[in-house]
């Protein structure tokens, strides 16, 4: 496809891409450059406002110190804590206590207390005389201020018992002249009043940017723009996960799932102020010049693209001239075209292109005239030459048909000796295949002859061996005879038990009581002798029956050893005269097969001899028709080489006859 593009369209389609490609990765670079700034310009505002929310906590918090030292300064105080039990140093205290927190705004309450935390005064009546700190809670409580270098505690942000609400703690030792603590004074400033002034400083501009001030203590927070989480739980992740790395970085910047979290620690207060604001809201002006540089880009490009057509379009139009000229020498057109002329033998590529196809033009002019010469020489000498080779071939075919019948009869003689031979050389093999077969059945015959004297050999041992070994066994059989006379015996026993039993019981049965354990063994003895009379009487059962069929196995030996005397050995014999017999015969047609081998080599040797007077003839004619064939090949070539010069000057008109 890009082949078949016109140069004007490839060259506007490279100017495009490249210029597009040039385009895009400068805007990739103008783009990333401006969200480098525009981030950086972000993280610097966020860091100034978070820095201006410091700034406002700390001048909360020192405004809160100094009305908490006006508050100490006052001599009703220090006269309270020189003689905290003179009753008009008490309500001095009390009524100057209650006028100055009147003055307050967004305070929850303020408080002398002596070094043990009892509370000499308060802006809440009801609160005189209570004690905070008892133990050993009170000394961690009294170094929390002495360690301080002015004496004060901010204790950060609480949520009040009373009030419910968020307030600070602060809290100030009172020293004596000589240096020494004698009291405390305290107040808690409400956190609102410093959200007021928060909210005041927030940076305006953003939807989604949010502040948040975080109690490190408790994980709540302590103020959000949100006023709904104001004294909530902290459950976001990423501001716990600030909270546990404040202590080591007091100030950074945290990223959030596409959220930009700048925080800073005031760990006097045990505070962290932060902003966050997602990165896409930070970006969106860069966003807003990366859109507006794309849709230039695009212009750029569409303005460029259509310049370059126009520019090439114009460049190019003398390669039409020039194309029209090559398209016409394609077409065989040998007219010269004098559009071109304007061109031909300049130096331009155009001017090279019109010149080579000026000179292409006046070869192919030459050429054709010295084809249409050469194509009327070639004709009429075709004609010269096919007169000559038409006599020649007549000749030729006549020369052909003489050999062609010689070489038929000598065909057909060889032919009918190549026959007796084929048949001679089958009769060979069939006698000599019969020969190796009848030599197979001799040997055959020869070893079943063999076989059959060992076989009787074989059996005439065997069986003098069987009828030894049966007459063995028999002898042993006849042994189970004897067990007759031994069961005679033992019913004979078991007859004398019986009646030695019965006389037993009867013993017993005269001597009473003292005769019962002896009739119950002669009852035993009674039945053990009926048990041996039955076995006996069975043992004699199974013997008559043994003995009959030791005569039953006695008959059968006799039969087997007659058969194999009588049938066995006559049927082998009989084998045996039958094999040699065989044999005899196979070995006497062997002798009339040698003799008619004998005759039939004669006749082949015979018929070898003419079969090579014939080869000899068949080679003389082979020879002469191979002469013939040749000649009669070189007039065919050479009618055929007239033949095809008479198509090339044919083809050679048809060429010609093509250009104009």
């Amino acid at each position: 496809m890009i082949k078949n593009m016109k140069m004007k369209t490839m060259l506007s389609i490279m100017v495009g891409l490249i210029s597009l490609i040039c385009l895009t990765v400068f805007g990739a670079v103008i783009g990333s450059v401006i969200g480098g700034i525009t981030k950086k310009a972000a993280i610097s505002n966020m860091n100034t406002s978070i820095d201006g929310q410091a700034a406002i906590i700390d001048l909360f918090v020192s405004d809160s110190e100094v009305m908490l030292k006006s508050y100490a300064a006052a001599d009703e105080i220090r006269n309270l804590l020189n003689d905290p039990e003179n009753p008009e140093f008490i309500n001095a205290a009390q009524i100057y206590t209650e006028k100055f927190f009147s003055r307050l705004i967004d305070w929850e309450g303020i408080y002398l207390s002596d070094w043990n935390t009892k509370v000499l005064a308060h802006s809440s009546p009801g609160a005189v005389g209570m004690v905070t700190r008892t133990g050993d809670s009170l000394e961690p409580y009294r170094a929390t201020m002495t360690g301080s270098p002015d004496g004060f505690y901010d204790g950060g942000a609480f949520t009040s018992p009373a009030s419910g609400q968020l307030i600070f703690n602060l809290r100030m030792a009172v020293y004596n002249d000589a240096g020494d603590p004698i009291g405390i004074v305290g107040g808690g400033p409400f956190i609102s009043g410093l959200n007021k002034l928060l909210e005041a400083a927030e940076l305006h501009g953003q939807d989604t940017e949010q502040y948040a001030i975080l109690d490190m203590v408790n994980s709540i927070y302590a103020y959000h723009s949100n006023d709904e989480l104001i004294t909530a739980p902290i459950e976001n992740e990423a501001l716990l996960s600030i909270i546990e790395q404040a202590p080591e970085e007091e100030s950074g910047i945290y990223y959030d799932s596409g959220n930009m979290i700048v925080y800073k620690c005031i760990p006097a207060l045990n505070l962290i102020v932060t902003m966050q604001d997602s990165e896409s809201a930070l970006l969106s002006d860069s966003y807003t010049v990366n859109k507006i540089f794309l849709i230039f880009i695009a212009v750029t490009e569409f303005f460029l693209i259509v310049i370059t057509f126009i520019v090439t379009r114009f460049i190019t139009a003398p390669l039409k001239k020039v194309t029209n000229a090559v398209n016409s020498l394609g077409s065989l057109s040998l007219q010269t075209n004098v559009a071109i002329d304007e061109y031909v033998g300049k130096k331009s590529e155009v001017g090279t292109i019109a010149t080579s196809v000026r000179s292409l033009t006046e070869n192919l002019q030459t050429i054709i005239f010295t084809l249409s010469e050469c194509s009327v020489t070639l004709n009429r000498g075709a004609e010269i030459m096919m007169n000559t080779v038409t006599s020649l071939s007549d000749a030729a075919d006549d020369n052909m048909r003489t050999s062609d019948d010689l070489s038929e009869g000598v065909n057909i003689a060889d032919s009918a000796i190549r026959k007796v031979n084929a048949d001679i050389g089958t009769i060979r093999n069939i006698m000599s295949k019969n020969k190796e077969e009848n030599s197979k059945k001799i040997d055959f015959a020869t070893s079943m002859i063999a076989g059959a004297e060992e076989i009787i050999n074989n059996i005439t041992q065997k069986t003098k061996s069987t009828e030894k070994d049966i007459h063995t066994s028999m002898s042993y059989l006849d042994n189970f005879s004897g067990i007759s006379s031994n069961v005679e015996i033992i019913q004979d026993i078991a007859r004398r038990t019986q009646l030695l039993a019965i006389n037993a019981s009867i013993e017993a049965a005269r001597a009473g009581e003292a005769g019962k354990g002896f009739a119950v063994v002669a009852s035993e003895i009674n039945t053990l002798s009926a048990t041996s009379s039955k076995a006996a009487d069975e043992i004699s059962r199974v013997c008559e029956e043994m003995n009959e069929n030791i005569k039953n196995i006695n008959m059968c030996f006799e039969d087997i050893i007659s058969f194999l005397q009588n049938d066995v050995f006559s049927s082998f014999g009989d084998m045996q005269g039958i094999s040699e017999s065989l044999r005899q015969s196979i070995q006497k047609i062997n002798e009339d097969m040698d003799t008619v081998a004998g005759f039939i080599g004669n006749i082949g040797a015979k018929t070898d001899e003419l079969n090579d007077i014939v080869m000899h003839n068949e080679e003389g004619v082979e020879k002469i028709s191979s002469k013939i064939q040749s000649s009669y090949s070189m007039v065919q070539n050479l009618m055929a080489y007239i033949t095809k010069n008479m198509d090339t000057a044919k083809n050679i008109n048809d060429i010609i006859s093509k250009f104009r």
